[in-house]
């Protein structure tokens, strides 16, 4: 896996990359921005993480 200053790199939906792993607060930085830390980002992060969890297209890929 690819990190940037010791955070993971994760896609759209806050996956880890080659697993079904989701990641929420300080770790999803990167991607949902320096609100990740507060409720306000865990809000942001499951909207990113049910939409692949819900849609069959989207999860396990």
């Amino acid at each position: 896996f690819t990190t940037v200053n010791g955070l993971p790199i994760l896609d759209e939906h806050l996956r880890w990359p080659g697993c079904e792993l989701f990641l929420m607060g300080p770790w999803t930085a990167l991607r949902v921005g320096p609100v990740a830390r507060n409720l306000f980002g865990g809000k942001l992060a499951s909207d990113r993480i049910v939409p692949a969890l819900t849609k069959a297209s989207l999860s396990f890929a």
